[in-house]
């Protein structure tokens, strides 16, 4: 299946700011995480339990709003894109919120010592999560 647009730079628009998205939601989902680490709240049940509850309502009725669910790991949001196109964009169109992710990614490299040693670590726990 494809998608025809009308210029390439609203396909080039689309596939970076889908990746902007992403890492709004790894941002979110990491604030989760500390607030319920703070608060000594069961990360499993406040944001896992509760987005699977959101999501299997809205699927049959909205299915249009369902949310992803992420599993926190300490250190940056690393991989090859996804926080090079929130650059990208923030470049091209500074706005609060590639700002306010960059910003919060700069934190997260304060997590972890070695950045190399949390990627390995999060490529295991995807893939045990994954089953593969």
């Amino acid at each position: 299946k494809y998608e025809i647009y009308d210029r390439p730079e609203e396909s080039e628009a689309a596939k970076l700011l889908d990746l902007v998205y992403y890492a709004w939601n790894i941002v979110f989902c990491k604030e989760v995480a500390n607030l319920c680490a703070t608060k000594k709240l069961n990360f499993t049940q406040v944001y896992t339990a509760q987005t699977k509850i959101y999501n299997d309502g809205y699927s049959k009725v909205l299915p249009n709003v369902v949310r992803p669910i992420l599993v926190p790991h300490p250190g940056p949001i690393t991989g090859h894109c996804t926080i090079p196109d929130t650059v990208l964009i923030n470049e091209y169109y500074k706005n609060p919120i590639t700002e306010f992710i960059l910003k919060e990614n700069t934190k997260f490299s304060k997590e972890v010592k070695d950045i190399k040693v949390q990627r390995q670590d999060f490529i295991k726990l995807r893939r045990k999560q994954m089953k593969i």
